[in-house]
């Protein structure tokens, strides 16, 4: 029949040898259809069959098999050679669970459905996707299987297909049966998803680790299935995956901290945690911290509020991130207690923030003694939105406008500078001004020319930190995916922070000029720190000094560099080394500015005094910190763990393999060499296994034996390690040394939570770390368990919580109007053109 066609008169195409050395496909699922997944939820198969260079042998009855993966690789092997696919179309167990018969069968086996005519349903409107079907031909090619005392027997084998096979062999590779990824590539895969790279660098990489694109077992549909099933192993039972994991990280670091609240639903709303590392650091640096909630992360549609500082390198450091269900004073007030409870009871000094009112309650409730301050970027794009036009209109007034916020040194200048511009211009009706003016506490420079804020106006330390995040998480992860690449993100920013300690310690800073002052920080300042006190130096050059009193001097810049309209006086003590610019940049910036400098110069200081280098921009600012935990020096410990081994033995080897089937395609005495080693290979490696498992068993044996002649049935020893659970733990009662919440979640005696309204919900924020797993335990032992948040029904990337994009600050253009169609003027359209009424009445 035309479908009976035989293959045997092909050319023998080329094998990889090095994918034939990879673990065989899983086992095919029993569907008709045609599949994108590569079957990445179903089992490896770890026999092979045969080696896949040779043609295999033809199935014959009576043929015997050590398993039903080995018949099964057999098979699919034979299909591939000869241009078809194979599916599973059914098994039989026996009483004991043993499967006693299989059958395999051909991709286009079974029946087309008949198409259900409907004639009074209107043909749907909707576009459907162009995807095309597998055609079904009731193909009879099968091989069926059955047991036979310890192996597997051929019972039944029919050849001939009614339908064409495939003449291009590698065509075949993309029928399901034929695609899979292997079970080492799947750990690999996995590492790479790790590390967020993107599905095109993952092909791109194992397709040279293979040789070429073409010698892959799958496509880029496969692995991006295959990365989604990795995204979705932990959407449920989320916050159960992602306590286990804070436990983990406690025994890991012992300074590790979590908190978290629950609702009366016992669903997860609040949560809190920061490594200690992170603790450590802020002790040395909680002078000054921005926090923000303006990016969505995640499935739950809960913004992320990272803590975020800057160390003695200006680098923006993590002092641990929170997440919020809903951004309320209420939750506020519980996620800055809780950051206060990590950090010791250290509150900030200065915070700075975006515009939210209940952030701002939550902060004068919490903090009591921190200066907080509006992020000024946010206020002026919103100020965009509103004035834009109206200043456009007027550009002296946006020119006194600006100058208002940028150059005034002191409140009391503002103020007079404000006032004036709002009588020279007459708006005192602008309500928009008027707000700026209520508001202007919270937001303007010179209302904070006295508070340590280095070197920022912005939460851009937060926003430049929510861009890098960007790169790690998605709004598709979950909440664990996100506690995960979080503490990636940590070592990485840390490895920065050391990179940078290297650079101080071990190299010398070049020299701008021959000044002393120069030469005296340059050992005692981090390198970027020296960076920015040399700019400052170099700008000395610049400016004038002259004196107009006994103490009183002024910097006048001789080039306009300086870009200010205003000279700022200085007062300057040089007998007690005391120093006072009107710019405020050292109480700003904890850096001399260039006014002092220059005056220094004048009066030929030659040594910066002590009280003028803040000690947190020295390259000992944190010279106590020092390995902790698991961080400390331990060169076993360094090393790379073994499945991390594993994983770059496979892909050495694999690239190796590959490089041999290349040079070994091209002849068949090569081929033949090749293959007389992959067999040799095969039975040493069996051989090993084996001897490995045997050892396996008898070291289980052994242990088991000792541990039971070493301990009396009923006792136990050793000591409970900090932030496990205990015993009285799992069976929900609590420890005598540190009690804890009930199952519900109630807080303890004392708690914060115990001040706020009733029925707010249930909160774990006085529990210790290692006790909040407790309260997990007991609640769930209880039959309480603690609940994910819910999940966003919506598509896409979730709107951010900001304001809407500034307004060019210039006047918009006036939208262009249309003409009319018949005369062409601009003051009317076609439905009210006198012209076409003029003709309309002559007509009639």
């Amino acid at each position: 029949m035309p479908g009976g066609m035989n293959t045997m008169g092909r050319s023998a195409p080329t094998i990889n040898v090095g994918a034939s050395t990879l673990p065989p496909e899983p086992m095919l699922h029993r569907s008709t259809e045609e599949r994108a997944d590569g079957g990445e939820n179903n089992e490896d198969n770890d026999d092979d069959a045969d080696d896949g260079i040779s043609p295999p042998k033809k199935p014959e009855v009576n043929m015997r098999f050590d398993s039903i993966e080995a018949a099964q690789q057999h098979y699919v092997n034979y299909a591939r050679w000869n241009g078809f696919g194979i599916r599973i179309d059914y098994q039989r167990p026996t009483k004991s669970g043993e499967t006693s018969r299989t059958q395999f069968v051909c991709y286009k086996v079974g029946k087309n459905k008949k198409a259900k005519e409907d004639t009074q349903r209107p043909e749907s409107v909707v576009p459907k996707r162009k995807r095309g079907i597998t055609e079904i031909t009731g193909c009879r090619a099968r091989m069926k299987i059955k047991l036979d005392g310890a192996a597997y027997i051929v019972e039944k084998f029919e050849e001939e297909h009614n339908h064409p096979v495939i003449k291009k062999f590698d065509l075949c590779k993309y029928l399901r049966s034929h695609r899979h990824i292997p079970r080492e590539e799947r750990q690999f895969v996995k590492l790479l998803h790790e590390c967020n790279l993107r599905t095109s660098q993952m092909m791109q990489l194992l397709s040279h680790l293979h040789g070429t694109l073409n010698d892959l077992t799958y496509t880029r549909t496969d692995m991006a299935n295959f990365k989604a099933a990795l995204r979705r192993e932990h959407t449920v039972m989320d916050m159960q995956h992602k306590l286990r994991y804070f436990e983990q990280l406690k025994k890991e670091d012992g300074d590790f901290f979590y908190s978290f609240e629950m609702d009366d639903e016992d669903k997860v709303i609040n949560l809190y945690w920061v490594d200690g590392e992170a603790r450590r650091s802020y002790k040395y640096y909680s002078d000054c911290i921005s926090f923000d909630t303006t990016y969505l992360t995640n499935k739950c549609n809960m913004p992320c509020a990272p803590f975020i500082g800057i160390n003695n390198h200006g680098q923006s450091v993590q002092f641990g991130c929170g997440f919020l269900r809903n951004e309320d004073t209420l939750s506020f007030v519980w996620l800055f207690k809780t950051f206060l409870e990590a950090m010791d009871g250290i509150a900030p000094v200065n915070i700075i923030t975006d515009q939210d009112f209940a952030m701002r309650n939550g902060i004068s409730e919490v903090f009591l003694d921190a200066t907080h301050r509006n992020c000024r970027w946010h206020i002026m794009k919103k100020a965009q939105e509103k004035l834009g036009g109206f200043m456009g209109r007027n550009l002296e007034l946006r020119a006194d406008f600006e100058d208002c916020i940028d150059n005034s040194f002191t409140p009391e200048e503002f103020e007079w500078k404000w006032n004036a511009m709002i009588e020279k211009y007459q708006v005192h009706d602008n309500e928009d001004l008027a707000a700026l003016w209520e508001n202007r506490t919270s937001w303007v420079p010179a209302y904070f020319m006295m508070n340590f804020y280095p070197f920022l106006q912005s939460t851009q330390r937060s926003e430049g930190f929510n861009a890098v995040l960007k790169r790690y998480v998605s709004p598709s992860n979950s909440i664990f995916d996100f506690a995960w690449q979080y503490t990636v993100l940590q070592q990485k920013i840390l490895g920065v922070e050391r990179q940078a300690e290297a650079e101080t310690a071990l190299t010398v800073p070049k020299k701008w000029g021959f000044s002393t002052l120069e030469e005296q920080v340059k050992l005692i300042y981090t390198r970027r720190m020296f960076n920015r006190f040399q700019e400052k130096l170099q700008l000395t050059s610049s400016y004038h000094c002259q004196r107009t009193g006994a103490t009183m001097y002024e910097a006048v810049s001789m080039t306009g560099h300086s870009g200010q309209q205003d000279i700022p006086w200085l007062a300057a003590d040089i007998a007690t080394c005391m120093y006072s610019c009107e710019c405020c940049k050292f109480d700003r910036d904890g850096i001399v500015c260039c006014h002092i400098l220059r005056v220094m110069q004048h009066e030929g200081v030659r040594v910066l005094p002590q009280h003028y280098i803040l000690k947190r921009w020295t390259w000992n600012a944190d010279v106590a910190l020092g390995p902790h935990g698991t961080q400390q020096l331990n060169t076993a410990q360094q090393e790379m763990p073994e499945d991390s081994r594993k994983l770059m033995r496979y892909a050495t080897m694999n690239k190796g393999l590959s490089d041999i089937a290349k040079d070994a395609c091209y002849g068949q005495d090569v081929t033949k060499i090749v293959e007389r080693h992959m067999k040799a290979m095969r039975s040493e490696l069996a051989a090993l296994k084996k001897r490995e498992e045997k050892d396996a068993r008898a070291r289980e044996a052994m242990g088991m034996s000792r541990r039971q002649g070493l301990l009396p049935e009923g006792s136990t020893s050793g000591a409970r390690p900090e932030g496990s659970v205990s015993a009285a733990a799992q069976q929900g009662s609590t420890s005598e040394a540190a009690p804890v919440g009930s199952a519900t979640g109630t807080a303890t005696e004392g708690s914060a939570a115990g001040a706020r309204e009733e029925g707010r919900g249930n909160t774990m924020e006085d529990a210790t770390p290692s006790e909040n797993v407790t309260q997990e335990v007991s609640a769930a032992s209880n039959g309480v368990g603690i609940r994910d948040p819910p999940m966003t029904a919506t598509k896409g990337r979730p709107r951010e919580r900001r304001y809407k994009s500034p307004l060019d600050i210039e006047p918009k253009a006036p939208k262009k109007r249309g003409r009319c169609k018949i005369c062409r003027s601009a003051e009317h359209d076609a439905r009210t053109c006198p012209q076409k009424m003029a003709n309309r009445a002559t007509c009639t």
